[in-house]
């Protein structure tokens, strides 16, 4: 039933979104759906079940670009099995489960990047898909605490004091500029 719930949701974001209003706190994945729907509608339930596999695929090779320097590659392939069972191999269509795994991986492989090479593009961009993460499951609003994890633990390596707040800084700016970015999208596709 969650299947044909976003589907549902998916086949209606854009001609005619009102039905589908309730889903907004999902707003991004439906947008994502949306368009999916747009560009292989004609594929059904099996279209998103392919959309699917290509964002868990995303997500594989982000957990493995995070950590193949620190993590064997086996150990990781397993794990990212593992991660599989809880979400039934990724049979079931797209949603914003998987959605926000993707964005969550991404976010903390820029943070990561960021701390590594004292990066300051780095947490912009880690921000920025903060503030898009939001609007992919309100719930995601938590996920900014992984902002200041890496802060505070950068503060115990090489990066310390004003370096940290920078990075900081760098990071809210771009959540607030991708806030502003989604907020003009809503409006300009009559989605307030």
């Amino acid at each position: 039933c969650d299947e044909g719930w976003v589907t549902t949701g998916y086949q209606q974001m854009f001609s005619d979104p009102l039905s589908v209003k309730y889903l907004f706190l999902y707003y991004n994945t439906l947008l994502v759906g949306g368009l999916a729907n747009l560009l292989c509608g004609g594929l059904g339930i099996w279209g998103f079940r392919v959309l699917t596999a290509i964002t868990l695929t995303c997500v594989g090779y982000g957990t493995f670009c995070l950590l193949k320097e620190t993590v064997n590659r086996w150990a990781i392939l397993v794990g990212f099995f593992l991660a599989m069972l809880c979400c039934d191999f990724g049979i079931m269509v797209f949603h914003h489960n998987y959605l926000s795994a993707l964005f969550a991986v991404f976010i903390v492989y820029f943070l990561y990047i960021g701390i590594i090479n004292n990066d300051k593009r780095s947490f912009l961009f880690a921000g920025f898909l903060y503030g898009l993460d939001i609007f992919v499951r309100l719930p995601n609003a938590t996920i900014g605490l992984l902002i200041l994890a890496v802060a505070f633990v950068g503060g115990q390596g090489a990066v310390r004091g004003k370096q940290i707040l920078k990075m900081f800084l760098c990071a809210i700016v771009g959540f607030l500029v991708a806030v502003i970015v989604e907020f003009l999208m809503m409006k300009a596709l009559g989605h307030e």
